[in-house]
């Protein structure tokens, strides 16, 4: 939070000398958006005994989260120039809504939808990773929706935009003071960064005789009987538009309203009419019905994200023409000047007189006509279009215009221009496969299919004029035979296949060639090799020898069969034991030309009994079970070689145990000591590590004598056989 008190005051008065030519008006202010970062377009407007607040987040997400969280407002200035928290703004309540509203306002349940109705997109599609971009996108255009939505109602009135949590009123202010405000995201995200917005202005009565006036209208018959009324965009938000009629036996001049909804600025005529496209692009645009002779005059105001009211603009006096429409143009003849060029000949009826032609193209009856020619005089009535081969199939038309504005085309006539230019190859295609799982008793399971996900890069700007789409060819040898993956063209950059992963290919193969509207083929693509994912697992491997030698036992086994086999894990097992070990694993470059996988096993100081047995892995992680299990005995001198001692201590009353033994003191196993008295069965009396050598026996039995002997047990249970015994006299 920024502190007055601890600003420059010269940093101060500059930022307010700047602020002061546009504070008595609105003013805007938006931060700087980076990747990330979301921000506010925040207008402030003052009128002497309050500061109006409006503002539109610039990010549906943040505006989401800002219905939830709010937005917290913080002013500075005044006559104690401290900082002072005003307001946490939120949308209202349903109640809220309802209560102020009522409930048959269309409007404000419009507005309550927005804020608060539950999402229409599916939530299983979040569940699954193949749909979760789908999700996102999908939940990120819904909201985008309903923030539109609720933004152009918060324009159109500030009851809306109050509701909305968009816009507030500070009244606790002085007139001619001057003021900063700060408005920033109330809630917490380490998501993204939210920016705050500060703005400064002096509090003066606002001034409507300064708002920007409107540009003066403009009348444009676009059919028999349609006129449109259009004015160039600008920074309001929406606009009336009223009409009084004078002429063809009416004599109100008085002033009538023709919509009740305001027309947008994103409003555009949908209309296939070319010159109705070109008026759209950057007016708004009112389409009005006039009879014949009829004289109109139109006036427009406009209204800002305040809900104050421009002045109004008006048009000239229009008066409509007779309905009689304008005689059509007769296209007469397409002959061929070259191999890529037709000439277009028409003519125009008797007693017509025209001001110009436009030649126009489409490649369907339906379709959006374009322009193949710039205004063409009426003098003229043929014309040559140079890329008649490259449009592809579709029709001309001639558009004529006279005088009034008034519009007629002629008949249509088919491109009969002959492409025999083949497109550009298709380049960079690339590819890759994955196995298609389906669900099964709850399990998602392997069918024996792939998906091959293909793509190449888009032709873009270089694209010729007819190219309809592509078609992939694929086979399961680099040599072919091909055949066609779909079968209909491929319109985009992309598309899929769906392949057997059980054959005896490893691979597919995969070519492409681009199409034009005529069907001429390009030259294929580069041929590339996807590798299929496996599902078979490699071959056992089979054990071939053991091979005991100074101090180690080198085991052998025959390699897997398989040629795709990358590496070989190898495991034990303690006999008697049901648990297997990794122990290490062998690359096939490290076995070389070696027919055998071979691992050395340390038996020096083996106490208890190991199976060992060897995995084959493939290079798509398929495993051929662990195999050729070899049981290895254990080292007969750390067993047997245990040499127990005893001595019995008559004032302690106890037996003091030492015993050395062939096995590594770090070997994997613990020992028991076990005591039998007077030839009873023996019992456990204590136990000890690799490392230990000694023990005491303190609790001696009521008996004449006792005798002791060790078992080495090792962690997976495996025991060994006993020591030999040594007999203690208790005298």
């Amino acid at each position: 939070m920024k502190n007055v008190n601890k600003r420059n005051l010269f940093i101060l008065a500059i930022l307010t000398v700047l602020s002061l030519t546009a504070s008595a008006q609105s003013s805007r202010r938006a931060s700087v958006v980076r990747e990330n970062t979301y921000s506010v377009d925040l207008d402030i407007r003052s009128y002497g005994d309050s500061v109006v607040l409006r503002w539109t987040p610039d990010d549906a997400a943040l505006w989401s989260l800002g219905n939830a969280y709010g937005w917290q407002i913080t002013r500075t200035g005044g006559k104690k120039n401290t900082a002072k928290v005003v307001k946490v703004v939120k949308p209202w309540d349903l109640a809220q809504i309802r209560s102020s509203f009522g409930a048959s306002n269309v409007e404000a349940g419009l507005l309550a939808q927005s804020l608060y109705a539950p999402t229409s997109v599916s939530r299983a599609l979040a569940d699954d990773p193949s749909t979760l971009i789908e999700y996102v996108c999908r939940v990120r255009n819904e909201q985008a929706a309903r923030q539109t939505l609720v933004t152009m109602l918060a324009d159109r009135d500030v009851r809306y935009a109050e509701a909305a949590g968009l816009r507030f009123v500070d009244r606790d202010v002085e007139e001619g003071v001057v003021y900063e405000y700060t408005i920033a995201y109330a809630g917490v995200t380490d998501v993204f960064e939210s920016r705050e917005v500060s703005h400064i202005v002096r509090n003066n009565k606002f001034r409507y005789d300064r708002m920007p006036s409107l540009a003066q209208p403009a009348v444009k018959q676009v059919g028999t009987s349609c006129v449109a009324v259009y004015w160039p965009e600008s920074d309001y938000c929406g606009y009336y538009v009223e009409r009084s009629l004078r002429g063809a036996g009416v004599a109100d001049t008085a002033w009538h309203a023709l919509n009740r909804a305001p027309v947008l600025k994103l409003d555009k005529s949908e209309t296939t009419e070319y010159p109705l496209i070109q008026l759209s692009r950057e007016n708004v645009v009112y389409i009005d019905s006039l009879v014949p002779g009829q004289t109109a005059l139109y006036r427009v105001r406009a209204y800002d994200r305040f809900a104050a009211f421009s002045g109004w603009s008006t048009s000239e006096a229009f008066t409509m023409p007779e309905s009689r429409p304008l005689a059509s143009p007769e296209l007469v003849q397409l002959t061929a000047a070259d191999s890529s060029s037709l000439n277009l000949q028409w003519r125009a009826p008797e007693g017509v007189a025209y001001s110009g032609f436009v030649v126009a193209f489409a490649k369907s009856f339906d379709d959006v006509w374009t322009k193949v020619s710039d205004k063409l005089k009426a003098s003229e009535t043929t014309f040559t279009d140079t890329l008649a081969a490259s449009r592809g199939i579709g029709y001309y038309r001639v558009y004529a215009f006279d005088s009034l504005g008034r519009l007629a085309c002629s008949n249509m006539m088919p491109n009969l221009a002959v492409d025999v230019s083949a497109p550009a190859a298709p380049q960079a295609l690339r590819a890759s496969a994955s196995l298609v799982k389906t669900e099964m008793a709850g399990l998602r399971v392997n069918n024996g299919l792939a998906a091959v996900a293909l793509s190449w890069n888009a032709a873009g700007k270089n694209a010729p004029h007819d190219l309809i789409g592509y078609l992939v060819f694929s086979s399961d040898h680099r040599e072919g035979p091909y055949g066609q993956v779909s079968s209909t063209i491929v319109t985009g950059n992309s598309t899929t296949d769906t392949v057997s992963v059980e054959g005896i290919s490893s691979s597919a193969y995969y070519y492409a060639v681009a199409v034009d509207s005529r069907f001429n083929y390009s030259l294929p693509s580069d041929t590339i090799a996807v590798l299929l994912p496996d599902i078979v697992s490699p071959e056992p491997c089979v054990w071939k020898s053991t091979t005991p030698a100074d101090g180690k036992t080198a085991i052998k086994w025959y390699r897997s069969p398989s040629a795709d086999v990358v590496k070989y894990n190898i495991y034990t097992q303690p006999a008697g034991t049901s648990t297997w070990q990794w122990l290490a694993t062998v690359d096939t470059t490290e076995i070389g030309a070696s027919p055998y996988v071979t691992y050395n096993v340390p038996n020096e100081g083996l106490v208890f009994a190991l199976q060992y047995a060897v995995e084959a892995i493939d290079h798509s992680g398929n495993s051929s079970g662990r195999s050729g299990i070899v049981s290895l005995a254990p080292d007969a001198s750390a067993q047997a070689g245990v040499k127990l001692k005893a001595k019995y201590n008559r004032k302690s009353s106890s037996v003091a145990l030492t015993w050395q033994y062939a096995a590594k003191p770090q070997a994997n196993f613990f020992g028991i000591i076990y005591r039998a008295a007077d030839g009873e069965a023996p019992v456990a009396v204590g136990s000890f590590k690799p490392s230990q050598t000694s023990f005491t026996d303190s609790r001696l039995p009521n008996a004449k004598s006792v005798a002791y002997h060790v078992v080495l047990k090792s962690s997976r249970s495996a025991v060994s056989n006993p020591s030999s015994p040594v007999k203690v006299a208790l005298k």
